[in-house]
């Protein structure tokens, strides 16, 4: 596969995983507590969901570059928008490890999901989520292995 297919392929993949993770249902009891509030609550909502959107992701995150210090780093979304998503090429397993715990010790505490090869979780205010995936190449080329970060505001 061509690296630009691959990058393509991780785009896609990235922003599925994304959306995956940060759609939830909002159940009637919500929906019928929304409808109800009045107008001068959603001026609130309003000026709260500004501040929300000046916040920076990529701040959130443990420094990527002091764990995956050979990488090359693409940036696939950048931050300031909905969310921020990097791909790193040239990692090891064990950088990807180091990285996932840093995220859990961190600011992403809440654990969603937790495999050999995927992390996602969630701030302990539910607000914001992170998603790391490690991609195998190669097993005895690290090289050729990937990661992909993204992080954003969980939807409601």
């Amino acid at each position: 596969m061509t690296n630009t297919r691959k990058l393509l392929v991780l785009v896609i993949l990235c922003l599925f995983v994304t959306q995956l993770v940060a759609c939830t249902s909002q159940t009637n009891a919500e929906k019928t507590a929304d409808a109800a509030l009045p107008e001068a609550d959603s001026t609130v909502n309003q000026a709260t969901q500004s501040t929300e959107e000046d916040i920076s992701f990529a701040e959130m995150l443990p420094d990527h570059e002091k764990f995956f210090q050979s990488g090359s780093v693409t940036v696939i979304d950048a931050d300031g928008g909905a969310s921020y998503c990097i791909s790193i090429k040239n990692i090891t397993k064990d950088e990807y490890d180091d990285y996932v715990d840093s995220c859990q010790n961190g600011n992403f505490s809440n654990v969603t999901f937790q495999g050999k090869e995927m992390f996602q979780a969630r701030t302990s205010d539910d607000k914001y989520y992170v998603s790391v995936q490690y991609w195998v190449e190669s097993e005895t080329d690290a090289t050729q292995n990937s990661v992909n970060i993204t992080c954003g505001n969980v939807r409601k």
